[in-house]
């Protein structure tokens, strides 16, 4: 990944590659680095290079009325709901100056980071999430017929046995209507809409995802509709026209089925976490407790509630039961023959839009811990690691801590005529909302030489996903809130004592007994300016590494702080002065070139460049290129503007249509006809023909 002069962007973030070829060889994690141990300090400046957030606390707009009257927005004061967040810097009072601060701890955190892209580090403190998709939703046209490997069917329940009450030892059979038009065909009835006197084709039905609806009426109360809990199906086709096949459903297809049942109903990592925007206390009280007979009850219902509802509606046991009374039609995917035929289930559910939990996680691929991922249990390999020398660890699970050899205090304002005090600079942010992990087209890693886009795995023979990296935000031109509505949002923040353009901070980087290398690691982490200064300063020069700094035309710059994806806090880190025992003079320049020596010997050597020196070249291009200094141009969220768009929320749009097309792609041969690649449509965001 690499951007140009005069590069136009449709996304605020990008990705560094992990490099798990590099971690597993241990290129960088060097047991000698005692013999040239240094000890000292770096005196570093700071100086923003845009307007910046270093945000510490928060309070909300009631306790800041009359606060907000004194400061630059003063006139939108009457906009702002009781609410919505106020985000306040901290400040240390010197001789009754109030200079402003900024943590050393937020700035450790970037130098970490950039070290451990550096020295292909694996991630840490990567929240474990499971997802799961709706394998109906869009399906293959009839002109791509010929292409089609997967097939939406109606099906009739029509053996279910279970074994000593262990839904696992379960074994089900299924009749597949496979001449049914599962759209057309059949009539979807609420209890109040069923007729006694339907004689034939009327089957129980489960219309919601859990017994009771409760997911739908909160759906319903988010989005100002009304969603009808249908109970019945009626076949519209009499039973001469209907063409069946008994299918037994596999162990495994089983298995994921009660795997998405647990998905569903767990409310820490699945489909029931805080994550859920519909999950909100304010909107639980809506709902009424509803008992098994339907009446409701006087109490609000609450989250294990809902988890057993969805554990009633899909339960394996209670479909045993109902099967005794009505026949139970489910839908279900299945791969199909040249003639369209169903031969094999690869998922079902209790509706049409059931879900199906994809195979991998944010954490895992087959159940395993991500090579991406650091492997706690691997302890003696971290402890070699350049990241845990410089910077420390702490592993709970095995009782494993260990200080780091850097230390940073907080950087303290520079002020040169008004400082950030005084110059009381409030602003309106807009809501930092953006794609989550479930948003595999960014999240995971996408090759660019195929139709088809990597998820975390609709089936369980699908490759192994592969995160795509550590998220960093790309330089742009700031983006205020400065419209009614960002006003009026609740979800939006204020932040208050904006700092300027040009405001410089300073502050100390203490290190004991790293070696050149590491140090030059460091330097770098801080300034990458002075990775190309040096590099063009040697006689002799890679080849490689002069093909990759020719490439980019802007100075180079970190992010730091809050509101980072709508252009705020570009900053420039410049070395004042080198202090170390014994005093050596030069010192930064030779630790950068030891490291610029020691990649181009170690991984950069031959003119054909091994898979690992591939894997960090890019690496290194792509931390480069998220740390491209460009603020007058704009970046935004990748969005679709059409005709046939939500209008209200394009950014949602883009992805229902990378979604819907994904899901029509995965269920075709690698034969069907494309006119854009999805991975495209990501690289570039996707701006359509505006309605205007």
């Amino acid at each position: 990944m690499m951007t140009k002069k005069g590069r136009k962007l449709n996304t605020v973030y990008h990705f560094v590659p992990n490099g798990s070829q590099i971690y597993a060889s241990s290129i960088f994690q060097q047991s000698d680095f005692k013999a040239d141990s240094l000890s000292g300090s770096l005196k570093v400046n700071i100086k923003t290079k845009g307007e910046s957030i270093f945000a510490h606390y928060q309070d909300t707009v009631s306790n800041q009325r009359s606060a907000l009257d004194k400061t630059t927005l003063a006139s939108l004061n009457k906009y702002f709901p009781n609410e919505k967040k106020v985000l306040f810097p901290l400040f240390y009072s010197d001789k009754n100056i109030q200079k402003q601060l900024i943590l050393g701890s937020s700035i450790k955190g970037l130098l970490r980071s950039n070290v451990a892209n550096l020295t292909c580090f694996p991630m840490q403190r990567v929240q474990e999430r499971s997802f799961a998709f709706r394998p109906n939703i869009s399906q293959p046209s009839i002109a791509h017929r010929e292409y089609t490997l997967y097939k939406t069917f109606a099906a009739r329940v029509k053996n279910l046995s279970i074994s000593d009450n262990n839904e696992s030892n379960a074994t089900l059979t299924l009749e597949v209507f496979s001449n049914l038009n599962t759209l057309k065909d059949i009539e979807y009835l609420t209890e109040d809409e069923y007729d006694e006197n339907y004689t034939n084709g009327v089957y129980r039905y489960q219309g919601c995802t859990d017994y009771y609806g409760y997911l739908a009426q909160l759906h319903d109360h988010t989005h100002e509709n009304k969603t009808k809990q249908y109970e019945f199906a009626r076949l519209t086709k009499n039973e001469g026209y209907l063409k069946s096949k008994s299918i037994t459903v596999s162990k495994a297809v089983i298995e994921q089925y009660l795997k998405t049942t647990d998905h569903l109903c767990d409310q820490v990592n699945g489909h029931l976490s805080p994550k859920n925007p519909i999950l909100k206390d304010s909107q639980l009280q809506f709902l009424a407790y509803k008992n098994n007979s339907g009446d409701e009850k006087n109490k609000p219902v609450d989250m294990n509630e809902i988890a057993r509802s969805i554990q009633l509606s899909r339960s394996l046991l209670e479909w045993q039961s109902e099967m005794e009374n009505d026949d139970l039609l489910i839908f279900v995917e299945a791969k199909v023959d040249c003639q369209q035929q169903p031969i094999e289930i690869v998922s079902f559910g209790n509706n049409y839009r059931y879900y199906w939990m994809y195979r991998d996680t944010v954490t895992k691929t087959n159940g395993k811990l991500r090579k991406e991922l650091l492997n706690n249990d691997d302890i003696e390999t971290t402890k070699k690691s350049t990241v845990v020398k410089l910077f420390g660890h702490i592993d709970e699970d095995n009782n494993y801590k260990t200080a780091g050899k850097v230390n940073i205090n907080h950087a303290l304002e520079v002020i040169e005529g008004k400082s950030v005090a005084e110059r009381n600079q409030w602003s309106s942010i807009p809501y930092l909302g953006s794609p989550k992990s479930s948003a595999f087209e960014h999240y995971l890693s996408q090759p660019s030489d195929t139709k088809r886009l990597m998820s975390y795995g609709e089936q369980t023979g699908d490759e192994l996903s592969l995160l795509a990296g550590r998220k960093k935000y790309f330089h742009s031109k700031t983006k205020y809130g400065n419209s009614e509505k960002q006003y009026r949002d609740p979800n939006s923040s204020i932040a208050a004592y904006v700092t300027p353009r040009n405001t410089k901070f300073n502050f100390t980087l203490r290190f004991r007994d790293v070696s050149k290398l590491e140090l030059g690691i460091l330097v770098i982490a801080l300034n990458p300016n002075i990775l190309v200064s040096e590099f063009q300063a040697l006689p002799k020069k890679n080849p490689h590494l002069s093909s990759l700094f020719s490439q980019f035309s802007f100075p180079f710059a970190q992010k730091l702080g809050y509101a980072r994806p709508h252009g705020f806090g570009s900053v420039e880190f410049t070395i004042a002065e080198v202090q170390t025992t014994p005093k050596l003079n030069n010192l930064a320049s030779e630790c950068v070139r030891e490291y610029i020596t020691f990649i181009s010997e170690r991984l950069l050597s031959d003119n054909q460049l091994s898979d690992m020196g591939k894997e960090y070249l890019d690496v290194l291009s792509s931390w480069l290129s998220l740390n491209e200094l460009v603020t007058d141009q704009e970046t935004s969220y990748p969005s679709k503007h059409d005709k046939n768009s939500n209008k209200e929320n394009p950014i949602l749009a883009f992805h229902s249509h990378i979604r819907s097309e994904h899901n029509k792609q995965r269920k075709c041969n690698d034969k069907l006809p494309v006119e854009t690649k999805l991975t495209t449509l990501i690289n570039i965001g996707y701006q359509g023909d505006r309605d205007d």
